[in-house]
């Protein structure tokens, strides 16, 4: 299956499955942003050559958001993922009641350079408002819309959401995203490729081989490209309750695996 893709709202599938199972949730019904909130940062991951450019790095810096670019010298440079990058909901990862300041950025710029590799074995990234160990900021996580999440201008390669993040809440539906996976919040991409990432193969909600969503309050993907994702359904992409964008992309090859479709093991969205 290939197409170009100018614009997709939610209720169309293609290469994705769009589950109504939640409302698309408003930021105006969101609470107030607490009066705690974090400075945005600057920080480079890498010091001038392609050794510098650690996943612990890596890992540090997005744990705690800002806008981060890299600094791996003139070549393309792949990054071995362990484990899953992740950015919580304040800069400590601690509650905002327990002194956590609300994280309103996480931009991650790979100038065109930068490869995420999961080596198959892990997804890479995860992002979740209602993740206790993250940092509660309010009591209606679901309606949260603090954290604008961001990537520009990297490649996504062999993310794999079989197993969920160890230790983690699942984003729900049964969870997905072998590259990303979101529960509440905003994301952005931009200018990103993602190849070969996958999540659970038989499911009947679960999805999304390269990204999955779940009530978040805005989705915008814009000038990227996804080829050779696979999962239960949504080969793609796999959005629950989140209002999406995708403008100027293209979506080929990509294959949801189930079968039977929500009332057997998946299938929706090739």
């Amino acid at each position: 299956m290939s197409a170009r893709v100018r614009r997709v709202a939610a209720g169309t599938a293609l290469a994705l499955a769009l589950t109504l199972g939640l409302a698309p949730m408003s930021d105006a019904a969101a609470p107030g942003l607490p009066t705690a909130t974090a400075p945005v940062v600057t920080k480079v991951v890498g010091t001038g050559t392609p050794k510098s450019c650690t996943e612990a790095a890596l890992y540090k810096a997005v744990r705690t958001g800002g806008n981060i670019s890299f600094n791996c010298g003139p070549n393309p440079v792949t990054i071995k993922l362990t484990k899953t990058l992740r950015t919580c909901n304040t800069n400590t990862c601690a509650h905002a009641w327990e002194g956590g300041k609300t994280l309103t950025v996480m931009t991650l710029d790979g100038g065109g350079l930068i490869t995420l590799d999961g080596t198959d074995t892990v997804g890479i990234y995860y992002q979740n408002a209602c993740e206790d160990s993250f940092g509660w900021i309010t009591d209606r996580c679901d309606k949260q819309t603090y954290l604008q999440v961001t990537f520009k201008n990297l490649t996504f390669l062999d993310g794999n959401a079989t197993k969920g993040v160890p230790g983690k809440a699942s984003v729900g539906g049964g969870g997905g995203g072998g590259a990303i996976a979101m529960r509440g919040n905003k994301l952005t991409v931009i200018n990103s490729t993602f190849k070969s990432n996958r999540c659970i193969a038989a499911h009947s909600d679960a999805g999304g081989g390269a990204i999955r969503v779940v009530g978040v309050h805005s989705v915008k993907i814009s000038k990227s490209t996804f080829t050779g994702n696979k999962c239960a359904n949504g080969g793609a992409i796999s959005s629950l309750g989140s209002p999406m964008s995708i403008t100027g992309s293209t979506i080929t090859g990509n294959a949801a695996t189930g079968t039977g479709a929500s009332s057997g093991k998946g299938g929706n969205g090739g």
